[in-house]
C-alpha cells in the first residue's frame, strides 16, 4: 500500500456520507445557525445573579465575584492582572460604552459581564465549528460536536460565569483552524499565516500562560510533513514572539499607568493565596500524585463534572447531588478547586454517572489510540494536538497542581478537534454513539452541576 501525500491522508469508505458537498441546503445551514442562537442564550441565562457560580457564595475559587466587583467600582482589577491583561483591558473598555446606555450599578454590570461572556461563548463555537467545516464535516455532523462542545463542564461553566479565559477559547479554535489548514493545502497562503500569528499572540496576550502554544508550535520546524515550510514557519513564530513582547509592553503601560516592568516581570505568580505560597514552581510537583490530579482535570473533568462520594443511604440508581447548598452554608465544604480534585472512581456511585464515565473513558480510549496511529504516519494535525496536551499537563502539574479546574477549559478544544478528525472517517452508528455521549454529558453535567449550583 502506498503512503498517503503529505497533505492527504486516506478515508474510510464511509467518509463520503460525512464529508461536506459543496452546496448546502438552507434547511442545514439553518440547524447550526440555530444551535450556535441556542447556546449564546443558554449561557446568557442559565445562571443566576446569586448563585454559587457567579455570586459570593462561590465555590469553585474563580475570579468571577471579583471581576464584578472592581469593574463596578471602576478600579483596575486587583488579583494578578499581569497575567491576563488584554482580557481585562478588553472588558474594561467595553463596560464604558456600555455605560452609556446600560447605566452604573451592579446589577448593570452583571448583565454586560454575562452579556460578553456568552458573547465570547458565541465566538468559540463559530470557530470550532469553522474547524469542522474545514475537517469537511457534514452539516449533522457538525450538530453533533457542537453539542458536545457545549455541554461539557468547562465551556458551560466559563461562558455561563464571567473567567479569564472566556476571550481566549476563540483564539484557540483559530489556531487549530491554522493547524488544519497547514495539513490540508499545498500552500501556505498571507491569509494562513496571518491567522497562525494573530491566535497564537491574542491567545497569549489574553492569558500569559496561553503562551506555551505558541513554544510548543516550534515542533512544527521539525515534522517531515510540514518542514518544507520551515522559512515562513521560523518567521512566523519570530513574529509571535517580537509581538508577544511588544503587546504585553503595552497593555502594561495601559492598565498599569507606566508600571510594566514589574507587571510583566511578575507574570504567572500568585499573590492572592498565601496557601500556594513555596508550593509553585517545585520539581517535586512533577511526582504521580500532581500528575495524575492535572491529567484526570485536564481531560476527563473537562467535560464532565466530578461529584461527591454516594452517601450510604441513598440509592445507586439516585441522581447526583449535593449534601448542602453552597448559598446558605456559613461555612462551605469546599475550598477553592476541591470539587476538581474529587477522585473518578466517585462517578461509579451512581448509575448515570456510571454510565457516562464508561462512555467518556471509551471515547478517550478510542481517540488517543488512533490519534497515535495519525502520528506514527506523520501526520502533522495530531502531533501538534498531542504535543500541546503533553506539555500542557507537564508544564500546570510544574506551575500549581493545586487548582487544576483552573486549567481544563483550554484542553477542551484539543480534544474535540481529535474527535472531530477522527470522526470523519466514520459512518452513521458512530455519530449515533456519538450523540449518545453527548446527552449523557449534558444530563450529568445538568444534575451534577447546573442544579445544585444555579
Amino acid at each position: 500500500m502506498s503512503e498517503p501525500s503529505s497533505h492527504q491522508f486516506p478515508a474510510s469508505p464511509h467518509s463520503a456520507r460525512l464529508i461536506a458537498p459543496a452546496e448546502r441546503t438552507v434547511l442545514a445551514t439553518a440547524l447550526e445557525a440555530s444551535l450556535l442562537l441556542c447556546f449564546f442564550l443558554f449561557y446568557l441565562f442559565c445562571f443566576e445573579p446569586l448563585s454559587a457560580v457567579n455570586g459570593p457564595a462561590e465555590i469553585f475559587g474563580q475570579d468571577s465575584v471579583y471581576i464584578l466587583k472592581y469593574l463596578d467600582q471602576a478600579r483596575p482589577y486587583r488579583w494578578n492582572p499581569q497575567s491576563h491583561l488584554l482580557y481585562h483591558v478588553v472588558v474594561e473598555q467595553g463596560f464604558r460604552f456600555w455605560r452609556v446606555w446600560g447605566g452604573p450599578g451592579i446589577e448593570s454590570t452583571y448583565h454586560y459581564l454575562k452579556f460578553f461572556t456568552a458573547l465570547c461563548g458565541l465566538g468559540f463555537l463559530v470557530t470550532m465549528t469553522w474547524l469542522f467545516r474545514e475537517l469537511r464535516l457534514a452539516a449533522g455532523a457538525r450538530v453533533v460536536l457542537l453539542l458536545l462542545t457545549g455541554v461539557s463542564i468547562s465551556a458551560w461553566f466559563h461562558f455561563a460565569a464571567f473567567e479569564t479565559h472566556s476571550l481566549a477559547l476563540p483564539m484557540l479554535g483559530l489556531y487549530l483552524v491554522a493547524l488544519a489548514r497547514m495539513r490540508s493545502r499545498p500552500t501556505r497562503s498571507r491569509g494562513d499565516r496571518l491567522l497562525l500569528i494573530a491566535a497564537l499572540v491574542l491567545c497569549g496576550l489574553t492569558r500569559v500562560d496561553l503562551f506555551r502554544f505558541a513554544a510548543t508550535s516550534g515542533l512544527l520546524l521539525f515534522l517531515p510533513r510540514v518542514r518544507h515550510w520551515w522559512r515562513t514557519l521560523v518567521v512566523d513564530l519570530a513574529i509571535v514572539a517580537l509581538l508577544a513582547v511588544a503587546g504585553t509592553t503595552l497593555l502594561a503601560r495601559l492598565y498599569f499607568d507606566g508600571l510594566h516592568g514589574e507587571a510583566a516581570t511578575s507574570a504567572l505568580q500568585r499573590n492572592d493565596r498565601k496557601s500556594l505560597e513555596n508550593r509553585l514552581w517545585r520539581v517535586s510537583n512533577l511526582t504521580p500524585g500532581p500528575l495524575w490530579d492535572v491529567g484526570r482535570a485536564v481531560s476527563l473533568y473537562s467535560l464532565l463534572m466530578p461529584v461527591e462520594p454516594r452517601p450510604a443511604q441513598r440509592s445507586f440508581f439516585a441522581l447526583p447531588t449535593y449534601d448542602y447548598d453552597p448559598r446558605r452554608s456559613e461555612r462551605p465544604k469546599y475550598s477553592s478547586t476541591g470539587l476538581f480534585l474529587q477522585p473518578m472512581l466517585n462517578l461509579t456511585d451512581n448509575a448515570l454517572s456510571l454510565l457516562t464515565l464508561t462512555a467518556t473513558l471509551l471515547a478517550f480510549g478510542w481517540a488517543l489510540a488512533l490519534t497515535a496511529r495519525r502520528i506514527a504516519v506523520g501526520d502533522p494535525f495530531h502531533t501538534l494536538l498531542a504535543a500541546q496536551v503533553l506539555s500542557g499537563w507537564l508544564f500546570y502539574t510544574l506551575f500549581n497542581p493545586f487548582e487544576p479546574f483552573l486549567w481544563i477549559v483550554e484542553f477542551l478544544p484539543l480534544w474535540i478537534a481529535m474527535f472531530a478528525d477522527h470522526s470523519r472517517e466514520r459512518g452513521s452508528q458512530h455519530w449515533l454513539a456519538l450523540a449518545a455521549l453527548a446527552v449523557l454529558v449534558a444530563t450529568h453535567n445538568t444534575f451534577a452541576f447546573y442544579l445544585p449550583f444555579r
